[in-house]
């Protein structure tokens, strides 16, 4: 079962930096960094950072696709 709060950031389209680091588990550091070297797209709106939900998705994909899972 989820927390309410995961459930909550589901539903939402741009999620902040630490919302993108909660759901991949990493520090909000390396989501800056991500951001910083243009691996994760994102959106400014004045000094705060937005990344998209979709965006997110689209770099878990990128990143399966280069690191295989071996058994």
């Amino acid at each position: 079962m989820t927390s309410p709060k995961l459930d909550e950031d589901h539903e939402k389209i741009l999620w902040t930096m630490e919302q993108v680091a909660r759901q991949l588990s990493v520090s909000t550091k390396t989501v800056s960094r991500l951001v910083q070297k243009g691996k994760l797209p994102s959106i400014r709106f004045g000094r705060n950072v937005r990344i998209e939900k979709q965006a997110v998705y689209h770099f878990i994909e990128r990143e399966r696709n280069k690191n295989p899972m071996r058994i």
